[in-house]
């Protein structure tokens, strides 16, 4: 998904999974494959964003500044 705007745009084929819940899910190729992460990086990126959020503040690196400094 690319965002061009604040508003993201969700990709749509039409085609829906339903749950026994009600649930529904889209069925379309592009979304990523969020499944195959490995869970140990992602949890340490947590951690990391946890520590940082501490330290300054929550979501600080959203106000900007070089990527290179990250």
């Amino acid at each position: 998904m690319v965002e061009t705007s604040h508003s993201p745009v969700i990709k749509d084929s039409g085609e829906r999974r339903v749950f026994a819940t009600g649930a529904n899910r889209d069925r379309v190729d592009g979304k990523g494959a969020f499944h195959l992460l490995p869970f140990h990086g992602l949890e340490r990126v947590c951690r990391i964003f946890e520590v940082g959020g501490k330290k300054y503040t929550p979501n600080n690196w959203r106000l900007g500044m070089n990527v290179s400094e990250y």
